[in-house]
């Protein structure tokens, strides 16, 4: 029975190694638009999934330039760089931003979960990447340490886990997102 567990672990953890190294989608005419404010647009993004925190800035300042269908493309390599770049990073860089360009990025977000080519990030944001989440509704960013007891549930210890496989095991584990309560305030 143990070896069977031990089987299964090892093949979980093989197919999240296996999603976080998807290549991020990078559109012609969006790497052009770069080039005429000299930016190399490669290179930043390759930075940024190997979690740059001012090359994830800069992809995000330049939502600025970009608008129609290279907004959209440009949101889909953004999108994507979350899987590479990690929940926490993408959120602590979309946090220090403006309201209005968090409002536009959350938007532009949506729009390119329809493009991406990965139907995991067509799921809501909310549900793989919290962090993220909060960032673009324009919340504080909190990582709370919601560490699973020795004497938790398996139910509990089971979704202590989900969180972790579901940013495809870029973030440290025992973190978790401070959540709004329904009268609006934040919870601890």
């Amino acid at each position: 029975m143990k070896k069977l567990i031990v089987f299964f672990g090892v093949i979980l953890l093989t197919a999240n190694l296996v999603s976080a190294q998807k290549k991020v989608t990078i559109s012609k005419t969006v790497v052009a638009t770069a080039d005429q404010v000299k930016m190399d647009y490669k290179s930043t993004v390759k930075k940024a999934s190997e979690k740059d925190s001012k090359a994830i800035s800069e992809l995000l300042e330049f939502s600025r330039l970009v608008d129609g269908a290279e907004a959209t493309e440009h949101a889909v390599t953004c999108l994507e760089l979350i899987t590479r770049s990690g929940d926490w990073a993408m959120a602590k860089a979309i946090e220090s931003r403006k309201a209005t360009l968090k409002k536009a990025l959350l938007k532009r977000f949506t729009e390119a979960q329809k493009s991406t080519q990965y139907a995991e990030l067509k799921k809501p944001i909310k549900s793989w990447a919290p962090y993220t989440w909060e960032a673009l509704n324009n919340r504080q960013v909190v990582k709370a340490s919601a560490q699973v007891s020795t004497d938790a549930t398996p139910d509990m210890a089971k979704g202590a886990g989900s969180l972790q496989g579901a940013q495809q095991g870029q973030e440290q584990s025992g973190t978790g997102v401070t959540a709004p309560k329904r009268d609006g305030s934040r919870g601890n």
